[in-house]
């Protein structure tokens, strides 16, 4: 593709690499502009963005300008007949901007992973204490405990396993309440709004683990 690219860049006159250096400049203010006013306030099921996504964004933001900039120093190259410097100009934009934006990930990176939420639960529970998924699923969580984990009131993906397996999850989030308070250990895991909802409900559960979105929450001993 970059090869391809080349070729047709070669092809391009002046004032034609001139008007793509502006048209990206544009785009890439424009996308940074609209991405600070999409995340003003909150978002869109109500909760206020996390300090995470928001760092996150800063970076994002910082990575268009960059492209922004080095495409309307470029498009200033183009319109000199310097055609050249302006293709390099434009690649640099574009790979240094990429770049931020990639290396900004890494302030959402715990959000994403499971490793920490493994590690609180294996300092709390019991080797073989059940832990259950609750109306969602971390596909690496299994991973880094090194078990299987019951999942509650989830399917998706997991439907053809789930009719070979009923037996390996529970179909309900009152079924697995049921279950929860016969148990002596147990670890769950849900999205703060199930945990808010079933706290309000006299669920017992102690919290071990919360990010922004996320909770870890154990059975306390009776």
């Amino acid at each position: 593709l970059a090869l391809l690219v080349g070729q047709h860049a070669l092809r391009l006159s002046a004032r034609r690499l001139s008007v793509h250096g502006l048209l990206m400049a544009g785009l890439s203010l424009a996308g940074a502009i609209a991405l600070v006013s999409f995340t003003q306030g909150t978002a869109a099921d109500g909760r206020a963005w996390p300090d995470t996504e928001l760092a996150y964004r800063n970076w994002i933001v910082a990575g268009l300008v960059v492209i922004a900039l080095f495409c309307a120093v470029a498009a200033i190259a183009a319109r000199r007949a310097r055609a050249g410097a302006a293709m390099v100009v434009m690649a640099f934009g574009g790979l240094i901007g990429t770049q931020l934006i990639m290396l900004g990930h890494q302030t959402v990176a715990q959000d994403k992973t499971a490793r920490e939420l493994a590690e609180a639960f294996r300092r709390a529970l019991p080797a073989d204490a059940p832990i259950f998924t609750v109306s969602t699923h971390d596909q690496s969580l299994p991973y880094y405990l090194r078990r299987p984990v019951t999942m509650v009131n989830y399917v998706d993906e997991f439907a053809t396993g789930q009719r070979i397996e009923p037996g390996r999850n529970l179909p309900t989030e009152e079924a697995f309440a049921g279950l929860w308070r016969s148990l002596p250990a147990a670890g769950a895991y849900m999205r703060l709004e199930t945990f808010q909802r079933w706290q309000a409900a006299g669920l017992p559960m102690r919290v071990i683990y919360r990010d922004p979105s996320r909770v870890g929450v154990i059975r306390p001993p009776s």
